[in-house]
């Protein structure tokens, strides 16, 4: 029996790491998709990875600042010859730039902005049924902007009197949100 538990101890495991340098603006800049991928930032580009085999799948290139947030859609709706399936994945970047992206195809599908500074905080819209394209971003300090996320038109913004540094959806009436704000902290 002790035979059998060294033998098992002594194995050789490769290990699953992903590689590579992050700038510090890629930190929190990272997503599981429902379909099992892995999305995160790497400097200003988006890295799409197979998790269970660590094999690189997509390289998205088209911010000009350094990635920090990203976003997979939830894409379990119907789809049909009309609707084809689309694999989108929502990117932010420290210019304040979000890009949507077509991952499967590796094209960015709409570009849009609000300001200059770094995106704070990204969320779907998920809990409606009306559409699948809506896009809720946190542009700092003090708004919450509702974007179309296919053709990059701002829809609603909502300007607060503290800085925000993140917000949740209540995931049981998606009116309602929550948001994180800094009390008192110095930018």
């Amino acid at each position: 029996m002790l035979h059998d538990i060294k033998r098992h101890v002594n194995m050789k495991l490769s290990p699953k790491v992903i590689t590579g340098a992050l700038h510090a603006q890629n930190k929190g800049a990272s997503d599981w998709g429902w379909q099992g991928l892995l999305s995160y930032g790497c400097h200003g580009f988006v890295v799409v990875v197979d998790p269970k085999t660590i094999q690189v799948l997509q390289v998205l290139a088209k911010h000009k600042g350094n990635v920090v947030k990203v976003k997979w859609a939830k894409e379990n709706y119907h789809h049909d010859l009309g609707n084809p399936y689309s694999l989108r994945l929502a990117s932010g970047d420290s210019n304040g730039v979000i890009i949507v992206w077509d991952v499967s195809a590796g094209v960015a599908k709409a570009e849009f902005s609000e300001g200059t500074k770094p995106i704070q905080d990204l969320e779907w819209l998920t809990y409606q049924d009306a559409s699948h394209d809506l896009l809720v971003a946190l542009h700092p300090p003090y708004s919450l902007v509702l974007w179309n996320a296919d053709t990059g038109t701002k829809l609603w913004k909502k300007s607060y009197t503290e800085p925000l540094l993140s917000f949740s959806f209540d995931p049981f009436n998606s009116k309602n949100v929550a948001c994180k704000a800094m009390h008192g902290q110095q930018n």
